[in-house]
């Protein structure tokens, strides 16, 4: 299009152009973003800045030669399509973490285990039930409806059990719903000032089963020839593009498992800025005593 217009290979030359500097734009965003948090990590906090950006320069640039091949946009295809699988595992695991996992230690002891998960049985248990009809019977056109009405039904009928044992204790059970989020609300809004409530609700009950359906969705989808796109992304060869698409997933859950495993593989990597301080905080208060000493000394002038 921009060829026929007048001035024709200089408009082209000019979009071009723009092309390299917003790749420029995007590299410094990318390396600074990775150049803070590696300077955060303990081990690197005595070097300089320059060699840090140095390092992760020359190392993305090793990286990129492969993009530079006459293959070279197969393979970023391809890895584009895997990484896809990783952003919403990631996205998952961490709306899930603050959502859910997040002080579910006071509600197991407040609302009792089999409450809490029954709860988080209802609400996921129902979205991969739904998604047994939305993507198990694709070529019916009841499909949807009848996935939102299984859904319903299978929530319902689980929720009838939390509710029950929540009530039995006598507790309520906006607090088993949203208890935990609000009280992570009111933890950080003092670091970050605000947290709005809207964030919690969706963080709580909407975000994490969006993500599961769309988890569903890639996983079960098939390529032209009615094979999974997993293995089998666009048909092209299984060595090497498939292979480094798989690789790059499974790179991703090696990380997750390896630190679910064993929690103090990544301590190394760690700040320990925060924690230094706490301690200073806390051995402060532990020799500070518990009546006022201004007031006493008062007190004490005066009756002088």
């Amino acid at each position: 299009i921009l060829s026929i217009l007048p001035g024709g290979i200089h408009w082209v030359q000019l979009f071009f152009f723009f092309l390299i500097l917003l790749g420029i734009d995007s590299a410094f965003s990318f390396q600074e973003a990775l150049l803070t948090c590696i300077r955060d990590i303990e081990m690197f906090k005595n070097v300089t800045k320059w060699k840090i950006a140095l390092c992760i320069a020359v190392v993305n640039w090793l990286l990129s030669l492969l993009h530079a091949t006459d293959t070279g946009l197969l393979f970023l295809d391809t890895i584009d399509f895997y990484v896809n699988f990783v952003m919403l595992l990631v996205g998952f695991l961490e709306s899930f973490a603050v959502g859910w996992v997040y002080d579910i230690e006071n509600q197991i002891q407040k609302f009792g285990a089999v409450a809490v998960f029954s709860y988080i049985f209802a609400n996921f248990g129902s979205v991969l039930f739904g998604c047994s009809f939305w993507f198990g019977l694709q070529d019916n056109q009841h499909a949807i409806w009848a996935g939102f009405v299984g859904l319903i039904l299978f929530y319902c009928f689980f929720m009838i059990i939390p509710i029950y044992l929540v009530k039995k204790r006598g507790q309520s059970f906006m607090h088993l719903a949203f208890g935990n989020i609000f009280a992570f609300k009111a933890k950080v809004e003092p670091i970050i000032k605000v947290v709005p409530t809207v964030w919690c609700i969706l963080i709580k009950q909407f975000i994490p089963h969006v993500l599961v359906i769309l988890i569903v969705n890639l996983a079960q989808s098939k390529n032209k020839a009615g094979q999974s796109t997993f293995g089998h992304y666009e048909e092209y060869p299984y060595a090497p593009y498939q292979i480094l698409g798989i690789l790059t997933f499974c790179f991703a859950i090696f990380i997750f498992l390896s630190a679910l495993v064993i929690p103090g593989v990544y301590e190394a990597l760690d700040s320990h800025e925060i924690e230094e301080t706490e301690m200073e905080e806390t051995e402060k208060n532990a020799f500070k005593p518990a009546f006022p000493v201004e007031e006493l000394n008062d007190v004490k002038k005066e009756d002088a």
